[in-house]
Order: structure tokens, then C-alpha cells, then sequence
């Protein structure tokens, strides 16, 4: 249902990823894993279309795609409700000038624990709290495919455990979710699938068998720096990644 082929996304001759040959099947949960500038959230913004490969292609079959940026990333200052800010992720279906049904943004926010937040401001919000609307978000658009970036990054246990166990459900209801970690222990206990992640794909696969100390030495230890006088990136031959 998703598949790269020898993709390279960067700038110039310097890659961010390179030579990414990865194929994710239906109903999948997955966690990639990797140092900081190892080009996690660049593969999600490559799925997303947001960036054009250098080189390769991505085939991408799912009809929806959703998607939660990092946390850190996303200006939750302004000043609109957070039931304006939850019903806006169907503005593309339901069209500008119109509302949507308040009982769907009402089962939005109850999904994610957020009843009685309807009428106050994203601003008065902790991060956790905000990060619930993001996942309301998500629920009124029903994606076949969710990508997440960090999503339980500097949230506190309590709400990274009950999001946690949404997307669970979400998975067993079929949705396939890609997902960017930095907590090896919840991937361990959560993720059934793994991709380990420095600028290439290190290693792949069901997560007991990514998760070996070889592997997870191999992935955090690369240096990330980019070198001025590095040769231009070619193409060379990789085997295909299956996450199963």
C-alpha cells in the first residue's frame, strides 16, 4: 500500500535520506526510529508530497493520508476555540463557509478526553492537552494512513498511555499508522514493526528483531554532520525493505 524506491530527498548533493527502499503494508503500526537529523520527519514530509525526491519514487495507494507534525513545530497561539480548531480539519469536505455537525466535533473531543474544551482557547492549553486536539483532529478526518511526528514528546505519561492506546484502537480498526519515536521502550511494548532510520534505512522489520543491540548501536552512532566536500550522492543497489 506504500512503497519507496530508491528515494533521495535533500539538497543540492547533500542528502537527507538516501537510497530509502521501504514498503509498508495495510494495517501495519510502525515506528521509526533514529538519531536527531537521521531524516525521520523528512521521510514523513516525503510521503506526505510536501517534498520532491532527488531521486526514486514513492507510491503511495492509501485514499487519505493524516498527519501530526512534532509537537515544538506547531504555533498553538492563536485565538480560535478549540472546537473551531478540531471542526477545521474538514474544511477541504464540508467547504469554507460552512459549519460542521457539533455532534461530530463533540465525539471528537470526547474520543481524546477533551469534553467541556470546546469553547476555550488553544492558547489556554497545556501540551498535552493540545496534543488531544491534534488526535481529535485526526479522528473527525478518518485517514487510511496516519503519520505521526514525536507525538509524545514532552507530554506528560498520562495522556502519552491513553493516546497511546487510541491509536491501538484505530490500528485495530484497520488504519495503518506510521509513527516517529524516541522512547525505545514504549516502541518495544507498542510498536509490532520497526524501521531504524540514519539518513538510510538500517535495519527494518518486526521490532524484536530491529531492536538488537547491533542494530540500535549501528543506528545512533552515524554521524549526522554534513560534509561541505562530500561527493555527489549516486545511485547504488539496496534491497527492498518490508516492514513484515
Amino acid at each position: 500500500m506504500l512503497s519507496l524506491k530508491n528515494v533521495t530527498v535533500g539538497y543540492d548533493r547533500h542528502p537527507i535520506i538516501h537510497h530509502v527502499n521501504l514498503s509498508v503494508e495495510k494495517g501495519q503500526m510502525v515506528a521509526i526510529i533514529g538519531p536527531n537529523g537521521g531524516g525521520k520527519s523528512t521521510l514523513l514530509r516525503s510521503i506526505l508530497n510536501e517534498l520532491v525526491p532527488m531521486e526514486g519514487a514513492i507510491e503511495n495507494s492509501f485514499k487519505k493520508t493524516g498527519y501530526i507534525p512534532q509537537l515544538f513545530n506547531v504555533n498553538h497561539s492563536f485565538p480560535v476555540s478549540v472546537g473551531f480548531f478540531v471542526s477545521s480539519a474538514l474544511i477541504k469536505q464540508v467547504g469554507l463557509f460552512k459549519t460542521v455537525n457539533k455532534k461530530l466535533i463533540n465525539e471528537a473531543l470526547s474520543a481524546v478526553k477533551l469534553e467541556g474544551f470546546k469553547n476555550k482557547y488553544l492558547s489556554t492549553l497545556s501540551g498535552g492537552q493540545f496534543q488531544r486536539a491534534q488526535f481529535a483532529r485526526i479522528y473527525l478526518q478518518k485517514p487510511d494512513l496516519l503519520l505521526l511526528d514525536e507525538p509524545f514528546s514532552a507530554i506528560d505519561q498520562k495522556t502519552s498511555q491513553e493516546l497511546i492506546n487510541l491509536l491501538k484502537q484505530w490500528n485495530n480498526e484497520g488504519k495503518t499508522i506510521i509513527t516517529v519515536m524516541h522512547d525505545l521502550n514504549m516502541v518495544r511494548e507498542h510498536f509490532p514493526y520497526t524501521v531504524a532510520l540514519a539518513k538510510e534505512v538500517i535495519a527494518c522489520g518486526e521490532t524484536d528483531k530491529v531492536l538488537t543491540e547491533e542494530v540500535i548501536l549501528n543506528t545512533f552512532s552515524l554521524n549526522m554532520a554534513i560534509n561541505p566536500k562530500a561527493e555527489i550522492c549516486h545511485r547504488k543497489s539496496a534491497e527492498d525493505c518490508h516492514t513484515k
